[in-house]
């Protein structure tokens, strides 16, 4: 890692050279682009705190870790019910922490689900 300034790496891109996945930074750098977060929200979640709590949670976290981005497969849409979205609906609080509402989720990935998914 010649020429790298010390704490200039994410932690993915760091991890995927010292583990050996990577041979440059350049390769890391698009490994990690192309890591994605699916995630499954049921219906129920549109009518639970807890369930959208840990929903933009993933998000949130989810969008500084995958460069590729978070997807969310929002079964049913509703106001947000977690204190720091109350009020806007689930879909734009979901935007607004950096992920994609899809349609369908994209085959191949994993999944984290939330709720009855």
């Amino acid at each position: 890692m010649d020429g790298v300034r010390p704490g200039a790496l994410d932690r993915t891109v760091k991890l995927d050279i010292d583990e050996g996945r990577a041979r440059s930074v350049a390769d890391a750098e698009h490994m990690a682009g192309e890591y994605v977060l699916r995630i499954d929200a049921g219906a129920d979640a549109a009518a639970s705190e807890t369930h959208q709590a840990a929903l933009l949670t993933a998000v949130n976290a989810g969008a500084r870790a995958f460069r590729g981005g978070v997807e969310v497969c929002l079964r049913e849409d509703g106001p947000a019910l977690a204190p720091w979205a109350e009020g806007e609906p689930l879909s734009a609080a979901v935007r607004r922490f950096g992920g994609a509402i899809v349609r369908r989720p994209s085959p191949g990935l994993p999944a984290l689900l939330i709720g009855d998914a």
